[in-house]
C-alpha cells in the first residue's frame, strides 16, 4: 500500500509542475487598480525565479487578481521584452485567441483566477522578461498586469 502511495505522489509531481514565478509590477499601469497576488506558470522549470520555457510547448500561466473595477468584455495579452529594453514589442498572444478562454467579466473587490496559455514560437530565444496584460475594453485603463522572466531553451 505504501508503494502505490508514493508512486501515485511522485507520477503527481512529475505532471504537475507549476511554479509561482518572482512577479513585477508593470511601469506604465496604475496598480491600485488592480491586486495581483500571485502569477503561476504551469510547467515552470527551474522556477520560481524565471521559468525555463521550451519552444512550440503549451504553457499555462494563471493570474491570481482581485481587481477594484469591474468589466464586462476583458482582453488579455502576453508580450515578451526579447531585447531587454523595457520594450514588450513582441507579442505572444493576442487578444482574439483568449475569446473562450476568458470569463470575460471581472467584479470590484472579487478575487478572480485568470487562466491564459503560452506557446513561445521559434523565434524567440534567450531569457526576457514577459508581460500579462488584461484590461476591460470599455475603460483601457481598468488594468491587472504582471511581469515575470522566462528563460526559452
Amino acid at each position: 500500500m505504501y508503494a502505490v502511495f508514493c508512486l501515485i505522489l511522485i507520477s503527481n509531481y512529475a505532471f504537475v509542475q507549476g511554479e509561482f514565478v518572482f512577479k513585477k509590477k508593470c511601469r506604465d499601469v496604475d496598480t491600485s487598480l488592480c491586486t495581483v497576488h500571485n502569477v503561476m506558470v504551469e510547467p515552470c522549470g527551474e522556477g520560481p525565479i524565471f521559468c525555463a520555457l521550451k519552444k512550440n510547448k503549451p504553457y499555462s500561466i494563471s493570474l491570481d487578481v482581485t481587481p477594484h473595477f469591474s468589466a464586462n468584455k476583458l482582453h488579455a495579452v502576453i508580450k515578451g521584452d526579447v531585447q531587454n529594453q523595457n520594450t514588450f514589442s513582441t507579442t505572444f498572444t493576442r487578444s482574439a485567441e483568449y475569446n473562450d478562454l476568458l470569463d470575460n467579466t471581472l467584479s470590484e473587490g472579487k478575487r478572480t483566477h485568470i487562466q491564459l496559455q503560452l506557446a513561445v514560437d521559434k523565434r524567440a530565444s534567450g531569457k526576457f522578461p514577459l508581460e500579462v496584460r488584461v484590461w476591460d475594453e470599455d475603460d483601457t485603463s481598468h488594468v491587472c498586469c504582471s511581469i515575470f522572466t522566462v528563460k526559452i531553451r
